[in-house]
């Protein structure tokens, strides 16, 4: 991804990430199932946007300096599920790892730029 330059962004709080095809496929895996379940999708690991940007800078080569803000109000300070029924009730694999996912999703991006 040379020659990005990402605007100013500053970096505000903690969750949990998961990859869009971990939650496609949850939701093809129960969908056709009698009853009704609620499941919760995720890696059930929080991660701090400091570490996602660490790990997007990683993934993308691109290096850049974020600000730090103050927490916003109303805005939820932390954020994590525990997804393991979900994962054993519809027979699913794990999720993909943020760092793994995020460096599929950079490599998607590259070729998609270069398209």
């Amino acid at each position: 991804m040379t020659g990005c330059h990402p605007a100013p962004y500053t970096l505000f709080t903690r969750a949990t990430y998961v990859r869009v095809s971990d939650i496609a496929r949850a939701n093809l895996a129960a969908v056709g199932r009698s009853g009704f379940e609620v499941f919760n999708v995720g890696t059930g690991s929080e991660t701090s946007v400091v570490a996602l940007h660490e790990l997007l800078q990683k993934a993308t080569g691109v290096v850049s300096k974020p600000a730090h803000g103050p927490a916003r109000p109303g805005e939820q300070r932390r954020s994590s599920v525990d997804a393991r029924r979900g994962l054993k009730t519809l027979d699913l694999p794990s999720p993909l790892g943020l760092p793994e996912g995020l460096a599929a999703t950079a490599v998607w991006f590259a070729g998609a730029k270069g398209s």
